[in-house]
C-alpha cells in the first residue's frame, strides 16, 4: 500500500512539475488590440477596420493573418493590411515577423459599391504555436452620406471636411482619394512630390456636401507617367488644408 501511494505521489508530482514548467509556453506571445468591428461606410467609398498587434514575448515571432470568411455583396472588395502595406484583394493570408516588444498596424481596407451589408472573419495566430488564435468577426454596412458625416463630426466638430487615406496604398497604376464635405465648398485637390513641386491638380471647383472620390493614375498635368516613389496629396476646402502621403509602385 505504501509503495502504491508513493508511486501515485510521484506521478502527481511529475504531472504538476510538467504543467508548471510548461506554463510559460502557454502564455500568449502576442496581443491584437482593436476598437470597433462594426464598420459604417458610405456607398461607393472606402472604409477600414484598424487594429494593432503587439509582440508580448522576448523573441521574434512569426504571425499569420488569414481572411477566413469574406462574405461581401457583389462588387465589394476587401484587402488585408499589415503595417503600411495593403495587399491585393485576392490574397487571403499574410505571414510576417514581429521583433521582440514591437508592434504593427493590422487590419482591413474595404471598398463598397452601392448599398449593402457584409461580414469578414479574420484569424490571427502564431505560426510556431497554432494553439493561439484570435478570431475577429467584422460587419460592414452602408449608410447615408449625412449620417456618416454627422458621426465623423462628433469626433471633430471643428473640421469642415474629412480626408480619407487613399486606396490602395501603395498603388499601381491607380489609386482613389475620398473625402467628405460637411458643407458645399470650393475645393482644390492637388498632388505634390516630396520636394514640394506640384505634380498635378486633380480638381478645382465647387462641390456639394457629401462624399466624393477622385482617382489618380500616376501621371502629371501633361499626362506623362511619373516615377515611382512617395507623393503628397493636399486638399484645400475654403481656408482649411489637409495632407496625406501615398506611394506609387512600378
Amino acid at each position: 500500500m505504501n509503495t502504491s501511494r508513493y508511486s501515485h505521489f510521484l506521478l502527481l508530482f511529475f504531472f504538476i512539475s510538467f504543467v508548471l514548467s510548461d506554463g510559460n509556453a502557454m502564455d500568449p506571445t502576442f496581443q491584437f488590440v482593436y476598437d470597433n468591428t462594426d464598420i459604417e461606410v458610405s456607398p461607393d467609398s472606402m472604409g477600414s477596420f484598424d487594429g494593432v498587434i503587439h509582440n508580448l514575448s522576448s523573441d521574434v515571432i512569426s504571425l499569420a493573418i488569414v481572411r477566413v470568411a469574406n462574405d461581401l455583396p457583389e462588387d465589394w472588395t476587401s484587402s488585408i493590411c499589415v503595417g503600411m502595406t495593403c495587399y491585393n484583394t485576392s490574397i487571403d493570408s499574410i505571414e510576417f515577423d514581429l521583433d521582440p516588444s514591437d508592434s504593427t498596424a493590422c487590419g482591413l481596407s474595404i471598398w463598397t459599391n452601392g448599398h449593402g451589408e457584409g461580414t469578414i472573419q479574420l484569424d490571427v495566430f502564431d505560426l510556431d504555436d497554432q494553439s493561439e488564435h484570435v478570431i475577429v468577426d467584422i460587419t460592414i454596412h452602408t449608410s447615408t452620406h449625412s449620417s456618416i458625416i454627422d458621426n465623423e463630426n462628433k469626433k471633430s466638430i471643428a473640421d469642415n471636411f474629412i480626408l480619407s487615406d487613399n486606396y490602395p496604398n501603395p498603388f499601381n497604376p491607380v489609386t482613389s482619394i475620398s473625402y467628405a464635405l460637411v458643407n458645399s465648398e470650393m475645393v482644390k485637390l492637388s498632388i505634390y512630390d516630396m520636394r514640394g513641386r506640384l505634380v498635378r491638380t486633380l480638381f478645382r471647383g465647387n462641390q456639394i456636401l457629401g462624399y466624393h472620390t477622385m482617382d489618380w493614375n500616376g501621371t502629371d498635368g501633361q499626362g506623362r507617367p511619373v516615377s515611382a516613389g512617395s507623393y503628397i496629396y493636399t486638399i484645400q476646402v475654403g481656408n482649411e488644408v489637409k495632407t496625406k502621403k501615398m506611394t506609387l509602385l512600378k
